[in-house]
């Protein structure tokens, strides 16, 4: 015969949720964040590639040059936070830190377009958009709950402002922005 499923306390899983992980946990977060490092720096020069590559052959367009001055900065900010890792300095919060701005560093990006008045290419862009993916699933590596939640959580509000402030300042369904090669 089955046994009944005891009862949870209410909230138990928000407790849970937010409970620190355990001590062999940090360690092996210590250890994902110098795997993420490695692998954050490798994917920012492969990404710095392609908006290289496509100023070879389009020249000047605005998403080229947004491309590369973003892909930089974020390439910079990884080679930092490698070296960081690689001295042997982590805390904790370096973990966090990372997260929140790995996603932020994507919504800057599309942040940019909103500025340089291509609404289209902030809500639909069909690259640096996918960055929010890698971002948020390397937040799994640092084995800590509390930080996945986060960051996913600042990439959703990050997000929904630009959709809000892309969709307030300009009638996205006008004529002026066809052919809508962005959706």
């Amino acid at each position: 015969m089955r046994q009944p499923v005891p009862l949870r306390e209410p909230g138990s899983f928000w407790k849970s949720l937010w409970k620190p992980p355990d001590d062999f946990l940090l360690e092996a977060g210590a250890a994902g964040e110098k795997l993420v490092a490695r692998i954050r720096l490798l994917l920012t020069a492969l990404l710095l590639t392609i908006p290289v590559v496509s100023l070879w052959y389009e020249r000047e367009t605005w998403e080229n040059l947004v491309g590369l001055a973003v892909t930089l900065l974020a390439f910079l900010v990884a080679l930092l936070w490698f070296w960081l890792v690689q001295q042997g300095f982590y805390q904790h919060w370096l973990s966090l830190a990372s997260s929140l701005l790995d996603v932020t560093l994507v919504s800057l990006a599309l942040f940019v377009f909103v500025v340089l008045g291509r609404p289209h290419t902030a809500v639909n862009s069909k690259v640096t958009f996918e960055a929010y993916f890698l971002a948020i699933a390397a937040t799994c590596l640092r084995h800590d709950v509390r930080i996945c939640v986060l960051a996913g959580l600042a990439a959703i509000i990050q997000y929904t402002l630009i959709v809000a402030c892309s969709a307030t300042m300009w009638d996205l369904n006008s004529p002026r922005f066809s052919p809508f090669a962005y959706g």
